[in-house]
């Protein structure tokens, strides 16, 4: 098994998931399936135009 994050190889599931959470507590990876979404809001924005009230 392979660490996503780091590239290290794990025996198993279970040594990966202790490296996870003792290597990547923030690296779980649900965090980061808001991101696109996030930014895809703020692109979609009318810019703000100095000067324009």
């Amino acid at each position: 098994m392979k660490c996503e994050i780091c590239n290290e190889e794990f025996a198993n599931s279970i040594e990966l998931d202790k490296h996870k959470e003792r290597e990547h507590p923030m690296g779980t990876g649900d965090e980061d399936l808001e991101k696109p979404d996030m930014l895809q809001e703020q692109e979609n924005r009318a810019p703000i135009v100095p000067g324009k009230n």
